[in-house]
């Protein structure tokens, strides 16, 4: 799976391995064996800082996180049956796009057994110089990270996170209540926004029918 924010786009390792033995490549095999030397694993993502990485990344051999990452467990579902159906090319590329189409899946279901980092996204990148930090918005709706400008532990978080709240406030993002709560990681803090649950139909039926029931 990767993940493309402007003109950078991040990669998991097994998706390295699975191009150079696709195409064959020793190059790619070497990027791949320096990274798991380095202490990566197959599951991590890594921003993809070679020439002919980018160039294949730049095809849609290896899903893309943003473009599915709002698909619902049925659309998903549709899009395996879909490719199933009709692809014509080669059978490993397929199964690849597959297994992380079921990983989208387990993402939604949260049972994926491994973590997608809080890339920013450039969306929001509101810079604080008096307080040396900055308050990032990311690839996950409703997840924003609080960081310093130096790569340091952020210094005085209430405050950013203050700072952070009320832009998002003015924007219209989040209503004045919005309950949320705050991820401590060290040299950075997670903004986590809580969604009220939507109500469906089903859970109206449902309701209706306990209350009839009841009487």
């Amino acid at each position: 799976m990767k993940v493309v924010v402007n003109d950078k786009i991040y990669v998991q390792v097994r998706d390295i391995i699975f191009l150079a033995r696709l195409y064959k490549n020793k190059v790619l095999m070497n990027y791949y064996l320096s990274l798991i030397n380095q202490g990566f694993g197959d599951n991590d993502f890594v921003k993809a800082n070679n020439k002919l990485l980018n160039k294949l990344l730049a095809s849609d051999i290896i899903i893309d996180f943003n473009e599915c990452k709002d698909y619902s467990d049925y659309h998903l579902s549709s899009l395996i049956i879909t490719l199933t159906l009709t692809s014509n090319g080669n059978s490993e590329v397929l199964e690849h796009k597959i297994d992380d189409l079921r990983d989208m899946i387990s993402l939604k279901r949260n049972e994926l057994g491994y973590s997608i980092p809080l890339i920013p996204d450039d969306k929001i990148n509101e810079v604080y110089d008096d307080l040396n930090g900055c308050f990032k918005s990311t690839i996950f709706s409703d997840y924003y990270v609080i960081e310093s400008l130096n790569g340091e532990e952020v210094g005085d978080t209430q405050e950013l996170l203050k700072r952070g709240l009320k832009y998002l406030h003015d924007k219209g993002l989040i209503r004045e209540d919005v309950k949320y709560h705050v991820i401590s990681k060290g040299s950075y803090v997670v903004l986590c926004i809580e969604k009220k649950k939507e109500v469906t139909i089903l859970d109206k039926i449902t309701k209706k029918f306990k209350n009839k029931t009841s009487q």
